[in-house]
């Protein structure tokens, strides 16, 4: 495909994505990411040849929970780097975030809180733990 193209088709990704305004549907936004991932690009990510990396930011909790649950799930298995970052909220939105994106035995989401100047440095400090090693 020609650059072009490839954007063309991010656009209209991105388009299905917000048809939903005015909620926050992850599972969506992650389900996208999903259904790119081609049976060769899940094979070269397992032997270490590719890195796939998501990180949404986010201000709200997700509207569909269990889906969500799921969609993080299903990239993880691929091999898929996701990690979500929360910004404001309330503590009822902290909570309800963390139990979707922190219910197993590693941490997916980070909350940034009321103070956006706090994205960059843990954006940069995510960057940091899963390209460090990485040699070109």
């Amino acid at each position: 495909k020609d650059s072009v193209e490839e954007k063309r088709e991010v656009v209209n990704m991105m388009e299905h994505v917000y048809e939903d305004y005015g909620g926050t549907y992850d599972n969506k936004a992650l389900s996208v990411v999903n259904q790119s991932i081609t049976a060769d690009t899940e094979a070269r990510i397992k032997k270490g040849k590719l890195m796939k990396i998501v990180f949404e930011i986010t201000d709200g909790v997700p509207n569909r929970p269990e889906a969500t649950v799921d969609e993080i799930a299903q990239l993880d298995k691929r091999g898929v780097i996701v990690r979500a970052f929360q910004i404001g909220g309330d503590r009822d939105d902290q909570k309800t975030f963390a139990e979707v994106w922190n219910n197993g035995s590693e941490q997916y989401g980070f909350v940034v809180g009321g103070d956006v100047k706090n994205l960059v440095p843990a954006l940069t400090a995510a960057l940091r733990e899963h390209l460090g090693g990485v040699e070109i």
